[in-house]
């Protein structure tokens, strides 16, 4: 770990250099980040949280580390505190952090948004998937996706996906969005069996 931290200090130290003789990466230049023990990351153990995998050290760097290390752009789920919303969906691009969506905005479909999941997926586009609970609407959770200023919904709890009905997204919904829009999310049976289980794809502008 000692060896780790000796290294992002010199990569610090080498982005503050890069800065100040004229060379911006982008919007990420410098900026710290913590992935989670699912992606890999070169040189420093990956271990899925599993015995099996404790001593995983990854050659590569993995597809999403790889684009925070170019300083693409970069999707997140916040808390916010001394806020008008406690929390929301946003994006960075161009250097700018740009809202999505945040507890109270009317949700696409009807009610409003009460909580989101904690990891969307933000495609090369710019476009984020997201899972959120609403409140006073047709259904209390659904997948949505869209940016600034304009945001859909995929597919929702109560809907008839090809094998049954969509009931749960499972205890940690996860959700994918490819470059072509398209939105991957899994679904699991309730915990008294009702339900299908399944991973499904949907397009951005059409039902599963």
């Amino acid at each position: 770990m000692l060896e780790h931290t000796r290294r992002d200090v010199a990569r610090a130290k080498a982005a503050d250099a890069a800065i100040a003789s004229g060379r911006y990466l982008g919007p990420l230049h410098g900026i710290p980040y913590g992935v989670k023990d699912l992606l890999d990351t070169k040189g420093i153990a990956t271990t899925y949280g599993a015995e099996p995998f404790r001593n995983r050290v990854p050659g590569a760097d993995s597809a999403v580390v790889q684009r925070l290390n170019d300083a693409g752009a970069v999707a997140f789920n916040a808390v916010l505190k001394d806020a008008p919303s406690a929390g929301g969906q946003f994006v960075v691009q161009a250097g700018r952090v740009l809202k999505v969506a945040v507890v109270g905005d009317a949700a696409p479909g009807g009610g409003a948004f009460s909580h989101f999941g904690l990891w969307p997926g933000l495609n090369a586009r710019g476009s984020l998937a997201f899972v959120a609970s609403v409140d006073g609407g047709p259904s209390p959770m659904a997948v949505f996706v869209g940016g600034p200023g304009l945001v859909e919904r995929i597919a929702a709890v109560g809907d008839d996906l090809p094998g049954g009905r969509l009931q749960s997204f499972g205890l940690y919904p996860l959700v994918a969005i490819n470059n072509a829009g398209g939105v991957t999310f899994a679904t699991a049976p309730t915990a008294t069996g009702e339900g299908v289980e399944g991973i499904f794809l949907a397009g951005s502008d059409a039902r599963p």
